[in-house]
């Protein structure tokens, strides 16, 4: 009974995205029975849920909601595929988030049950672009924990990003992730924000080009332009910056991190 009220008191905040839409998070219809809707599998009704709730806590910077969203799909031990890989996707948003406010241990539990669900996405769909994306993000990860461990690490996470995209060079993901590589990868090492960009650069146009409903409440949407318009700031070119924090802005308007970001780039 106390966790039921646990959660419900970190979701409300949640409820204002619900209510000014007069339906479902961000417009979609609320429905009267969210497990079982004519002509629509129970999977993706749960993951159209999870998803709906992971948008709105990185939308408002709730990240307890998106640890107990995490925490419900846990608890259904999600057996298919599309299922599993969305429950990887969410906890490796949260570790990222975790690594940069210093949660350690939170990221070591996490972290641990990701390379679980990575070890039953191979079994269950073998080594795609996706796996090996997510492979190196976790090997990424382990190097965020112990920085010591860069050069043993470092490579078996460059060996996965590279195969991912010899998998499959278009895959949103794979780009992504070289991206992450050479953008957080020490100088000293190649590292470099302007090796990085044109993978932000590829990825964002993979995302772009995907039916509207692929970016429709979709947190690395909105996650991608604002790091391309970090990076594009850092390189010295303000202008196109402020392209990609207004254009999250027009997708979503309370979005708190891009809201931020502006706001730095007005005040250099």
């Amino acid at each position: 009974m106390q966790r039921l009220a646990n959660r419900l008191r970190l979701l409300l905040p949640l409820l204002p995205f619900v209510c000014a839409s007069g339906g479902g998070v961000f417009g979609e219809p609320l429905r009267a029975d969210a497990t079982a809707v004519p002509g629509e599998p129970a999977t993706a009704c749960h993951l159209s849920r999870f998803r709906q709730q992971v948008y709105a806590a990185f939308v408002s910077g709730n990240m307890d909601a998106w640890r107990t969203t995490i925490e419900d799909m846990e608890e259904q031990t999600p057996g298919d595929p599309e299922e599993l890989l969305e429950l990887i996707n969410f906890q490796y948003g949260y570790i990222g988030w975790c690594l940069g406010q210093d949660r350690r241990r939170e990221v070591q539990v996490v972290l641990s049950r990701l390379e679980e669900n990575l070890e039953r996405l191979k079994s269950a769909s073998g080594e795609t672009a996706d796996y090996h994306a997510y492979a190196a993000a976790a090997y990424g990860f382990r190097i965020g924990l112990s920085a010591w461990r860069a050069p043993a690490l470092g490579p078996r996470s460059m060996k996965h990003a590279e195969k991912a995209l010899q998998v499959d060079g278009a895959s949103f993901q794979a780009n992504l992730e070289m991206g992450n590589l050479w953008r957080y990868r020490p100088a000293v090492f190649g590292g470099s924000k302007a090796k990085a960009l044109p993978f932000y650069v590829k990825a964002l146009a993979i995302l772009e080009q995907e039916p509207s409903e692929r970016r429709c409440r979709n947190w690395m949407y909105l996650k991608l332009l604002v790091l391309v318009g970090q990076l594009q700031q850092d390189l010295g070119n303000p202008e196109q910056a402020r392209r990609c924090f207004e254009q999250a802005l027009q997708i979503e308007p309370g979005f708190v991190w891009a809201k931020e970001a502006l706001a730095s780039l007005a005040r250099r």
